[in-house]
């Protein structure tokens, strides 16, 4: 355990490097299927090599590959459904982590198995003290324990690693002796607690490639001011024409492609957001008039959710229907914490499942751009991510991702005449007032409700109601 963590770290490092050197890494497949065949590799380091072998094509027919594809994917107690939860026991080993680990670590992992908290504790006590056997408690080792880390801790001790490594060959223990338990909900979302308690301490993607790798420049729209310079305190939003054309909808000219969702944050601190919805043609100009009206709670669009479904029967009646998807970005690895990545990389905007199907697109999750059956280029992703100095928190620094998706206009026009029906959306522009008593600084608000009609034509409203600052 003392070199796990250096031994994550040099697998993760092959995984990324075999992406470009693949040709000269072949030489360490001989190494790396002996290392998989160790008794002492947990599992998410066996899954680091097997993912190493992939990337390098390596003959995954051979019995040492099949052993690691087995270990990963085959669980061999297999699963036992609708498990209650146990009672909870006392620890036996004298052993207790540190607070918020156990909290939301250990805790987890628990779940995966249906184990008392304890349980996971002596587990991971045994893991110690196989390789240090004067280990009586956790105290044995140097450091503090951290109620929480701050956001822009980079570093672990020691003693951290060595909790989050005896957590990781508990579990790869645990699974040998118990079966993974399901509730229903996993069922119907086709999802493994135990793949996906792995995934969220493995890096993004299995190819080794991390987040950073996969976001792209930020673009010309995201650089763009949306406060007026010089405007002091009441800080003044630019008139919604310039909003407007700072976002690509130029009124007065047709453009190639259009932004139907997205949020980000401009440099000077707007948040901007927008989503689009279809409506049906007959009546479309008077629902949305009406909708512009509302106040904010009420201006809202429906996007596909549950997996990239729509499920009606729990959500608000509308006349507008679910038209874009953003992915849940949660749990997809330990890389999406990373100062230089961006979580929507792995998690891209675009259109919902049933969609995608019905205007038969094609396209990767990963890559962001969607095709038409003829080739064509129907919509594109551009996603980012920075870290930026806070403006109330002196020295402190906070995450600031982006995302936009691009509709080809010619494809789009298409596609909602297949559909019969238009498009609506609805952009806001944000800037909160601050929370320090000493600045009064205004902040600023503008919401615009738009419609898609015939050939490209746009009608804009200011939904004034809505775009009251509190």
């Amino acid at each position: 355990m003392a070199f796990q963590n250096a031994q994550q770290w040099l697998l993760m490092g092959i995984r990324r490097a075999s992406v470009s050197y693949a040709s000269v890494l072949t030489l360490a497949i001989p190494k790396l299927l002996e290392l998989a065949g160790r008794e002492d590799i947990h599992a998410l380091n066996r899954r680091h090599i097997f993912h190493c072998l992939d990337s390098l094509k390596a003959k995954t027919k051979g019995a040492g590959s099949e052993k690691i594809r087995k270990a990963i994917d085959v669980q061999p107690l297999g699963y036992v459904r609708d498990a209650d939860w146990p009672d909870s026991v006392d620890a036996t080993s004298g052993f207790s982590f540190d607070y918020m680990f156990e909290e939301t670590e250990i805790d987890k992992l628990a779940k995966v198995f249906r184990l008392p908290r304890n349980v996971i504790v002596d587990a991971m006590a045994s893991e110690i003290q196989r390789l240090w056997p004067d280990a009586q408690s956790f105290d044995y080792f140097e450091g503090r324990s951290r109620y929480r880390r701050a956001r822009d801790d980079r570093y672990e001790s020691f003693r951290e690693h060595v909790q989050k490594h005896a957590l990781l060959s508990a579990a790869t223990t645990l699974l040998k002796t118990h079966p993974v338990a399901i509730d229903r909900y996993d069922v119907e979302s086709r999802t493994d607690p135990w793949q996906t308690w792995l995934q969220e301490h493995d890096i993004t993607f299995s190819d080794g490639l991390w987040l950073a790798d996969r976001k792209d420049p930020i673009p010309l729209l995201a650089k763009e001011r949306m406060l007026i310079p010089g405007a002091g305190k009441n800080e003044v939003l630019y008139p919604q024409e310039d909003l407007l054309k700072k976002l690509g909808f130029d009124l007065g000219r047709a453009v190639d492609v259009v932004p139907i969702s997205g949020y980000w944050t401009s440099p000077d601190g707007v948040h901007v957001s927008i989503t689009s919805a279809l409506i049906g043609s007959r009546g479309a100009v008077g629902a949305c008039a009406k909708f512009s009206k509302q106040t904010h709670h009420e201006v809202w669009l429906p996007e596909f959710f549950d997996g990239g479904y729509y499920n009606s029967r729990y959500r608000s009646k509308t006349v507008f229907e679910p038209f874009v998807w953003s992915p849940d970005a949660h749990g997809i690895g330990i890389d999406a914490g990373d100062e230089y990545s961006s979580v929507r990389a792995g998690a891209r905007p675009r259109l919902g499942i049933p969609m995608t199907k019905r205007l038969k697109l094609t396209g990767s999750k990963y890559a962001g751009a969607w095709y038409t059956a003829n080739d064509e280029l129907a919509l594109d992703s551009i996603v980012w991510g920075q870290w930026r100095p806070s403006e109330e928190e002196r020295n402190s620094r906070s995450r600031h991702d982006g995302q936009v998706l691009y509709a080809n206009t010619d494809w789009l026009e298409v596609a909602l005449q297949d559909l019969g029906k238009r498009l609506a959306f609805k952009i806001t522009f944000s800037k909160p007032s601050y929370s320090r008593s000493y600045d009064n600084r205004s902040g600023a608000k503008a919401v615009f409700v738009g419609l898609r009609g015939k050939a490209g034509e746009i009608r804009i409203w200011h939904a004034v109601r809505a775009s009251r600052t509190v």
